[in-house]
């Protein structure tokens, strides 16, 4: 988690820096949202609490210690500060001015010490003396040795000049997937929002829905109940009259007479008026007008929205 300042272009540290201590990686672990924090960072922020959310995409992670210390290293980018981590910043070198650098190669020759080293063998790629020129480089393709350094400046400051066009367009190109990563992470907030919208209007359109349809049920209900009931409540008084009236018609069956009584007389009009209704009647015994129950099976519309 701790770590030197970096002198590295801004693309870079920005993809070797964890956003959460603001420091060059230490042990890089990836969450599952697949953003990646150092494992001292995580480790803190389990401690204080068990839920996560990412800083980058928001996505919330159950953070234990256990589970951080399971999580998988950001191989790439744990081999890149580890290199980091082991050189620090490298040491900025300190040049020599010209003249320094210069006076280096125009000494005396070691072989011949009152000669000057003035001339350069580009087979054997050593200064020379004119002395050495006979004796151990005739015949090789020579240069004065003041181009040979103007030569190696000049091949090494094209090289330079290449290398940092090329870094410029690595980073652009580093800086375009940053941009990229960004524009995937507005999308899938979009496309998140769309589907708990319909969700939303699905769960509105099928509870108004269910209440229309309980509503109706229950309607229906409380009119096959009443049906029931305005055939049910007539018979009952009836059933109540002829058995009241049976019961004490055969408490006088013994009696020596041969006229009808008043009770007699009455239960020969109850049966006769039952027994009439009953004729009548389609079925031995009158059925309520019931209205049958229909439900209709649901079946949500899907819907489509741009992603």
């Amino acid at each position: 988690m701790a770590g030197k300042s970096l002198s590295l272009p801004t693309v870079l540290q920005q993809e070797l820096i964890c956003e959460l201590c603001e420091e060059i990686y230490s042990t890089p672990k990836v969450l599952p949202c697949l953003h990646t924090f150092c494992q001292d960072c995580l480790e803190e922020r389990a401690k204080e609490n068990e839920s996560f959310d990412c800083p980058v995409c928001e996505a919330r992670t159950e953070l234990t210690p256990e589970a951080v210390n399971q999580m998988p290293e950001n191989t790439a980018i744990l081999a890149l500060c580890d290199r980091i981590h082991n050189q620090a910043v490298m040491p900025e070198l300190v040049l020599d001015s010209e003249e320094e650098e210069e006076a280096k190669y125009f000494t005396n020759c070691d072989t011949h010490e009152t000669e000057k080293l003035q001339l350069y063998c580009v087979q054997c790629k050593v200064p020379t003396c004119t002395e050495c020129l006979d004796e151990m480089h005739a015949g090789h393709r020579m240069m004065t040795l003041r181009k040979a350094l103007d030569d190696r400046k000049a091949a090494i400051t094209a090289f330079v000049t290449r290398g940092k066009d090329l870094i410029e367009n690595y980073c652009s190109f580093i800086a375009g997937l940053r941009e990229t990563e960004k524009s995937l992470h507005e999308q899938k907030q979009q496309a998140e929002g769309s589907i708990i919208q319909a969700y939303e209007q699905m769960i509105k359109k099928l509870t108004d829905t269910k209440e229309t349809m309980l509503r109706d049920v229950n309607t229906k209900h409380q009119q096959n109940l009443q049906a029931i009931r305005q055939t049910r409540d007539p018979m009952l008084t009836e059933v109540y009259e002829l058995s009241v009236t049976c019961d004490a018609v055969k408490e006088n069956l013994e009696q020596t007479r041969a006229e009808f009584n008043d009770r007699e007389k009455h239960l020969i009009q109850v049966v006769g008026m039952v027994t009439e209704k009953v004729a009548r009647a389609p079925t031995p015994l009158p059925t309520p007008p019931l209205t049958p129950l229909h439900v209709t099976p649901l079946t949500p519309q899907r819907q489509e929205w741009d992603t």
